[in-house]
This record gives structure tokens, C-alpha cells and sequence, in this order.
């Protein structure tokens, strides 16, 4: 037997119900900041693949000795090299800036340069922007 005022084991009822309030507390706080990085998170993805398309298509021009053109439409958010093979992620609006004899299109030369372009992608987390320069055909990717 133990004495009375003893050491004693375990926990309340009260305790408990307060560290499963505290919790509940904080789990619902999580999924709000975590949604708030998903959009951010899809920019970022298809910055990246359409870095990598741009990349691909100027890599294609210089080894197969030939020009390459990446297609892009903004319309429907969807680009590739030999058409248009991949699509932005819902809520990503994009646009391109390209010259007038190819609109809506990237064209990369056998020397590696290009025909220059300036390619928009926004949503509600922001925006992102990949500029091909002409004379190089180099990639610069700007958050």
C-alpha cells in the first residue's frame, strides 16, 4: 500500500482533455498555412519544366544540327517541342512575349542561339518570369 499523498501515476481526466484541446488547436491551424504554399509550390514545378523544355529544345538545335521550335499557347497553358505535350497546373495563367514572325513560339539554332522570348507565369502566389536571350539562347529564370 502506499502512504496517503503518495507518489501517483498517470493523469487526470482534465489533463488530458487539455493537451486534446491544445492539439486540436494546433492541428487546425496547419492546413490553412499549409494550402498557402501549394500554389507557390505548382509555380515553381512548372518553372522548372518549362526551363527544362527550353533547355531540351536548344540542346536538340545544337546536337541534331537544326532548328527547334518550342510551341507554346498560353491560352490553354500548354507548350512542347514537338507540340504541345505538357500542361501548366490549374490557376497558372501564363503569357509569352516572342517576335512577330513566330508568335507563341521559342526558336532555338543550331549555333544555340534563339529567337528570343519573355514567358510570364502568374497565379495568387505570385509570379514567375523566364526571359530566352537571343544571342545565346540561355535560360534566366526570375522569381
Amino acid at each position: 500500500m502506499s502512504p496517503a499523498g503518495g507518489n501517483r501515476s498517470g493523469f487526470t481526466l482534465i489533463e488530458l482533455l487539455v493537451t486534446l484541446a491544445i492539439a486540436g488547436l494546433m492541428l487546425s491551424l496547419v492546413p490553412p498555412l499549409l494550402g498557402k504554399g501549394g500554389g507557390r509550390a505548382r509555380l515553381d514545378h512548372d518553372g522548372r519544366l518549362l526551363t527544362d523544355e527550353l533547355r531540351l529544345a536548344r540542346s536538340r538545335a545544337i546536337v541534331g544540327d537544326k532548328d527547334v521550335l518550342l510551341r507554346f499557347d498560353p491560352g490553354q497553358g500548354r507548350f512542347g517541342i514537338d507540340g504541345l505535350d505538357h500542361t501548366l497546373s490549374p490557376g497558372i495563367a501564363a503569357s509569352i512575349d516572342s517576335p512577330a514572325d513566330e508568335p507563341g513560339a521559342v526558336r532555338f539554332r543550331p549555333d544555340g542561339s534563339a529567337s528570343g522570348a519573355v514567358i510570364r507565369l502568374v497565379n495568387d502566389s505570385g509570379s514567375l518570369v523566364l526571359s530566352v536571350d537571343w544571342l545565346t539562347g540561355a535560360i534566366e529564370r526570375t522569381p
